[in-house]
């Protein structure tokens, strides 16, 4: 199978991610960083979701062989919570990623443990406000550009 290369975007998300990590991608859409981060294999368990059957269809076919888990899912709903674990939240609105925060299954402590990386598309303040607002801290931004748009992403714990 022929890995996608990263564009700049996806590049900078994939480079928060650490090693060692389980990874879930919510939203993962065409699962490119989670090809890539299998290529590399430095992470024990790598989880797509989506929320619509047919991308989730198309993330099966393009990751069959790989090991990366499929799940259809709103979110966090029916992912099995790892440590350490790392989240991508990428390419949806600021609104739909507080969404998403917002419904996260698991205990304090696990959520308080992981790492998120949230790229939003919109809303950039309306997520800067809730994450402040929620002790969530941004330990580390970038903004990359790719396709003539520049990007924000967070790398984000909760305390």
């Amino acid at each position: 199978m022929r890995f996608p290369q990263l564009d700049g975007r996806l590049k900078a998300v994939a480079d928060f991610v650490r090693p060692g990590a389980a990874v879930c991608d919510i939203g993962s859409d065409h699962a490119a960083v989670l090809i890539e981060l299998s290529r590399l294999g430095q992470n024990p368990v790598l989880t797509a979701t989506d929320v619509n059957p047919r991308p989730l269809q198309v993330t099966k076919k393009r990751t069959a062989g790989t090991g990366i888990i499929t799940i259809l899912s709103d979110g966090f709903e029916h992912v099995t919570y790892y440590s350490p674990m790392d989240a991508i939240i990428a390419g949806m609105g600021g609104e739909t990623i507080i969404g998403i925060l917002e419904r996260c299954p698991y205990s304090p402590e696990e959520i308080a443990s992981m790492r998120f990386i949230l790229q939003p598309m919109t809303k950039i303040d309306v997520l800067r406000s809730y994450l402040s607002e929620h002790n969530y801290t941004i330990i580390k931004e970038a903004n990359p550009a790719a396709h003539g748009r520049t990007y924000t992403i967070f790398y984000v714990k909760k305390f």
